[in-house]
């Protein structure tokens, strides 16, 4: 057993707000305030070669790294969603 943060067990990446503008922005996603995508949409978006270098570019990979985790941890038989806000 572990403890989690999130109902679902899954990971979460905590990143402050100028950082989390320019993730949303490197994935090209709108800068709202608050959204969400499931998680088939964000490894469609991961896979893209410019978006992987925009991320890397970031902070040296550490974003990237972490929504490969997030990605790769979900499983695709459940509506699991990359959750922003």
């Amino acid at each position: 057993m572990r403890v989690a943060d999130t109902p679902d067990g899954s990971r979460t990446v905590n990143l402050v707000d100028q950082t989390a503008h320019h993730v949303l922005d490197a994935m090209r996603l709108t800068d709202d305030h608050r959204g969400s995508i499931p998680i088939a949409e964000l490894r469609q978006i991961l896979a893209e070669p410019t978006v992987r270098e925009n991320l890397h570019q970031l902070d040296t990979g550490m974003s990237l790294d972490r929504l490969d985790q997030l990605a790769d941890q979900a499983d695709t038989d459940h509506d699991f969603r990359l959750v922003w806000g």
